[in-house]
């Protein structure tokens, strides 16, 4: 298990995390459903993704998005890019 630190606040933040984590760890499991597995690297990636996706679409630092989804592992990196 790769440990992080948390003393500066800013990396309490759930991307920041998940970057650092999909940079020491890429290939290690982040997200397990049914038969299928993600990797840190790979959810990062798709958060990344989806973040740019809402960007274009004009989505922006501190707007409210609701989101209306069934419980997935798209979920997971849709709120992350969010």
């Amino acid at each position: 298990m790769n440990r992080l630190s948390f003393d500066d606040p800013r990396d309490r933040l759930l991307g920041r995390s998940l970057l650092r984590q999909a940079e020491a760890i890429p290939d290690q499991d982040f997200l397990l459903a049914d038969d299928e597995r993600w990797s840190y690297g790979r959810v990062n990636e798709l958060a990344n993704a989806m973040a740019r996706g809402f960007h274009e679409l004009g989505v922006r630092r501190g707007d409210t998005v609701c989101l209306l989804m069934e419980s997935s592992p798209a979920y997971v990196w849709t709120t992350l890019g969010l």
